[in-house]
């Protein structure tokens, strides 16, 4: 995006402006700037507003990852932390998951894990999860985090199927 203008009498007017190859949200902020009669505080808000709903929008399409106790090895559940401390981990391996495809689970970043059983949600994160790795060369699985004992430990239980 490229900005010509020339400065008159203390005051920005743009005599040209033209964007190459600008997205929508660009454009629009282009034209913003372009108005002279909109004082620096407003654009400010309107500004600020454009970043506040593209990160709000851009936290709707984080990923939600959906477990049940077939996607995972059951014997390989487990509630790593104490009841005391302020986040609670459970650390299993996947079925059927290659290194790559779980390596992949976790750059995706998501949002949160939703744990099921029989078609009902049992248990949902609250931090999300981060990968599991035996020997820190492959990924196995993941790692769930809980801010409260209760849950991760009805998340262990669903998972490992009982």
């Amino acid at each position: 995006m490229t900005f010509n203008y020339e400065i008159t009498n203390d005051q920005e007017t743009y005599s040209s402006l033209s964007a190459a190859r600008g997205s929508r949200r660009e454009s629009a902020v282009a034209q913003l700037f372009s108005l002279g009669h909109i004082n620096m505080k407003t654009k400010c808000i309107v500004l600020l507003t454009f970043l506040a709903s593209y990160c709000l929008y851009g936290q709707s399409l984080l990923p939600v990852i959906v477990l049940t106790s077939r996607d995972v090895f059951t014997n390989s559940v487990h509630l790593r932390t104490p009841p005391t401390t302020p986040w609670q981990n459970v650390t299993f391996r996947y079925v059927g998951k290659s290194s790559t495809e779980v390596e992949a689970i976790v750059k995706s970043r998501p949002r949160c894990v939703r744990v099921m059983k029989d078609g009902v949600v049992v248990v949902e994160t609250d931090g999300g999860c981060t990968g599991y790795t035996d020997h820190k060369t492959n990924w196995v699985g993941l790692v769930l985090l809980f801010s409260k004992y209760d849950q991760a430990k009805l998340a262990a239980k669903t998972l490992r199927g009982e």
